[in-house]
């Protein structure tokens, strides 16, 4: 029809000229077409979007077709098109039905391209503003519940994607002040970290992992409150795990965190944080026959110096004398070692608490 939308026509134009996958996708629109002309409607992108749903949806419900995934996938390919050409508004009526199908697709299709493009229509989802809907809604949490089953995907595409998802679902909750969205993460969070266990022969089998990929791209996002409770899992990672390559990954994220805030602007919670995680990380058992694993734990354990050393750390600084003077004299014991990876790791950490301690003392001599 002369009133399709840029994007109809598009698909339409693509399948011309032998695209398979915009192939298919027209044959769908062009049933929507048929019934949008049928109801006596223009072919305006919001009468194609909600046909599409609709399609989708009874299709989903009653597989036809000799190929049903192709036409799953096609309809994914329009909705994920016209998703951008309606408003938020016609978007939000329809939010409930997408997520359902969305969902339905992810639990029954073992197909990783189906995954693949559900997951994408969620996180495009995730990238709209949804005017007039209220927390209670809760649009967040219901696009974010079905990403979050496959964080911890074995299929590193699936992942990937999932994790884009939630990482953009996350960056929308904190800019509303979505504090529940925020929280049901965070839980989620912690719990992929408690379920570590070291019968696990791959990497790519540890939840914890995951989480602390995820958690490098939302821990700027999360409140402080919501950020303790993961951070203690991940203390707990070394006893679970021992010295294992996730456990290193976990110090040198705790670590990160802790140096994103140092100096005169260290907030209580964030100093509150860096006291947690030095009374932790001492009761970390460290093995110098594993330099990654030592290298990680005296970084954490030296950031948490650093910030509980600064003139912002206030009170939890001078309440953590006694636990930094112990940890101090438990790395300069590390210099007698031998070994040149232990000795240059030690070293960086060390200037890390020592660069901290200069600072503080210059802030007092003004």
């Amino acid at each position: 029809m002369q009133s399709d939308p840029p994007f109809v026509k598009d698909i339409d134009a693509r399948a011309a000229q032998g695209d398979q996958a915009c192939s298919s996708a027209a044959n769908c629109l062009q049933a929507i077409r048929s019934v949008i002309c049928g109801s006596g409607c223009a072919g305006s992108a919001v009468a194609y979007f909600s046909g599409t749903v609709a399609t989708l949806q009874r299709h989903l419900q009653q597989p036809s077709g000799v190929d049903a995934d192709a036409t799953t996938a096609a309809l994914m390919l329009i909705l994920r098109r016209a998703l951008p050409a309606v408003s938020s508004a016609a978007t939000a009526a329809r939010l409930p039905h997408i997520v359902e199908a969305m969902t339905t697709v992810l639990k029954a299709s073992e197909k990783e391209e189906l995954v693949r493009q559900a997951l994408g229509c969620l996180a495009s989802l995730a990238d709209m503003t949804f005017d007039g809907l209220t927390e209670a809604s809760r649009p967040n949490r219901k696009i974010l519940k079905p990403v979050f089953s496959f964080i911890g995907d074995p299929r590193p595409t699936v992942r990937h994607r999932a994790q884009l998802a939630a990482t953009s679902v996350l960056k929308r909750a904190a800019e509303a002040k979505d504090q529940q969205t925020l929280d049901f993460a965070s839980q989620h969070l912690a719990k992929m970290i408690t379920a570590a266990r070291p019968d696990k022969k791959t990497l790519d089998e540890i939840p914890a992992r995951h989480a602390v990929t995820l958690l490098k791209a939302v821990a700027p996002l999360m409140p402080p409150a919501n950020l303790d409770a993961v951070c203690a899992a991940l203390i707990e990672l070394p006893t679970k795990l021992g010295q294992h390559p996730v456990s290193v990954e976990a110090f040198e994220f705790l670590a990160s965190h802790l140096a994103s805030k140092k100096g005169e602007d260290v907030p209580d919670h964030h100093a509150a944080l860096a006291a947690t995680v030095l009374q932790g990380m001492m009761l970390v058992p460290v093995s110098l026959l594993n330099v990654a694993y030592a290298v990680g734990h005296t970084r954490a354990l030296c950031q948490a110096i650093a910030v509980l050393s600064g003139k912002g750390a206030g009170n939890a600084g001078r309440q953590a004398l006694p636990q930094k003077k112990a940890a101090l004299k438990q790395l300069l014991a590390l210099f007698a070692e031998r070994d040149p990876s232990l000795l240059n790791g030690l070293r960086d950490s060390c200037l890390i608490v020592g660069h901290g301690c200069v600072k503080n003392h210059e802030a007092q001599q003004k």
